[in-house]
């Protein structure tokens, strides 16, 4: 996209800009991608619209940012604005991977640890403890038949245990939506995201702004960046007040607080 913008504020036509970027990159995938636009474009349509048939996991506003530089011929500057939100949001992805990287780290250090002391020292408490004959508390009693059963029954347990995994990716992938509704309202991840919407919201608003968009088309566009479901009701209740005729500051306000009104 980046390279494709440098290209077009360069004076090079779409169509060779394009031809230009396939010829630069080796990955396949994108090539047939690139290919597909060419011939999208070829039979009259709008590159908005080839650009989201080819690449559809690219985020929403990536082909607004497109058809609003068609609209205005801005083309390349949307598409520069396009990458550098791009770009800001995958940093912000990467910085919340290295945040939980060491968590997740002492986590399965911690598992493999206990998994460790239940596999291989508990056992032998528990032969000596059974040769004593002494009462043991209900938990004891519960953590040494748990150890005596992972010890003759490993297999099993690595079976079940990777069944588990299995499982949760695969709940994971379909119900991605709805677990991502889930750490919106986590106390560790509720704020970093919700800042990340409202940046992400507030560039693409700026940009179609400075690219020449009129303000409810602006508005509208940058809803599209907006993964918060609840987030993007309050922006769309916002956008169609200032369409009655009420103030921006004052709709943002009521919809979305006075902190956000006043930032």
């Amino acid at each position: 996209i980046r390279q494709l913008a440098v290209l077009l504020s360069s004076g090079v036509s779409l169509s060779d800009a394009i031809f230009s970027v396939s010829r630069s990159t080796s990955n396949d995938r994108l090539i047939d991608s690139i290919r597909q636009i060419q011939s999208g474009l070829r039979s009259g349509e709008r590159f908005c619209d080839c650009l989201e048939r080819a690449l559809p996991k690219l985020p929403g506003y990536v082909t607004q940012f497109a058809e609003l530089g068609e609209k205005t011929g801005r083309l390349d500057q949307t598409l520069m604005q396009a990458a550098d939100q791009y770009d800001y949001d995958q940093q912000v992805e990467s910085e919340i991977r290295q945040a939980l990287a060491y968590p997740v780290f002492l986590l399965a250090a911690g598992a493999l640890i206990i998994l460790g002391m239940f596999l291989f020292v508990v056992p032998r408490f528990a032969a000596m403890l059974s040769e004593s004959g002494g009462n043991l508390p209900a938990i004891s009693r519960i953590v040494i038949g748990t150890s005596l059963w992972l010890s003759g029954n490993f297999g099993l347990f690595l079976a079940l245990l990777l069944l588990a995994v299995a499982g949760v990716v695969i709940v994971f992938r379909r119900w991605r939506f709805s677990l991502a509704t889930i750490y919106r309202h986590l106390p560790l991840f509720s704020g970093m995201l919700k800042i990340s919407e409202y940046s992400r919201w507030s560039r693409s608003l700026a940009g179609a702004l400075e690219s020449g968009s009129d303000l409810l088309p602006a508005l509208q566009l940058a809803e599209k960046g907006v993964r918060d479901p609840q987030m993007r009701q309050e922006l769309e209740r916002s956008r169609i007040m200032v369409r009655g005729g009420q103030g921006i500051g004052e709709a943002f306000e009521q919809n979305l607080g006075r902190p956000c009104s006043e930032g």
